[in-house]
């Protein structure tokens, strides 16, 4: 009997350190994730911006201020930058998926697939200046199973930003 109370307490013990182990790793989460939240509304105060609606993925914060009519976008990782983009400078955007061919055959009898690398909004502007990509999705960081979420991610605000634009080239004929 005693070797099932000793059993029982180890695997009890087991659970809590994984337990406190996930606990720990969800608060230092949650505290990383509130110190960029804290950063990306510092860099929107220096655009003097207030945002209408956010969203946060898992290597940026993007922003959009309605009034005027401006995207900023804050990631945080691989390196920190912000970069904010004025409609009414953007002559259309849209989602941009990018593929690699991958072989998955053998050497006797090649099969070739294309694999999804990256999900992004791309951004042309008016003056012709180089267009400015925001990735939702990359095959190197993100898992697969985020694919979906992030593709719609993608959509809803180039379908959000797409009208804008319209207004604004609406606007100015």
């Amino acid at each position: 009997m005693s070797s099932l109370i000793i059993a029982a307490i180890i695997i009890a013990s087991i659970i809590l350190f994984c337990l406190l182990f996930i606990y720990l790793n969800k608060k230092t989460e949650r505290k990383q994730k509130e110190k960029f939240l804290n950063l990306f509304n510092e860099a929107g105060s220096k655009y003097d911006l207030s945002f209408s609606s956010q969203e946060v993925l898992r290597n940026k914060i993007l922003g959009f201020d309605d009034l005027k009519r401006t995207l900023l976008v804050f990631q945080f990782a691989p390196v920190e930058s912000v970069i904010c983009i004025y409609m009414a400078e953007i002559k259309n955007c849209m989602v941009a998926k990018e593929y690699e061919n991958v072989n998955i055959g053998t050497e006797k009898k090649s099969k070739i697939e294309t694999h999804l690398t990256s999900i992004a909004i791309r951004f042309d502007f008016v003056n012709s200046a180089e267009p400015v990509s925001i990735s939702f999705y990359d095959s190197g960081f993100n898992s697969v199973y985020e694919m979906a979420e992030l593709e719609a991610k993608a959509q809803h605000w180039a379908s959000i930003l797409s009208k804008i634009i319209v207004k604004d080239h609406k606007a100015r004929a």
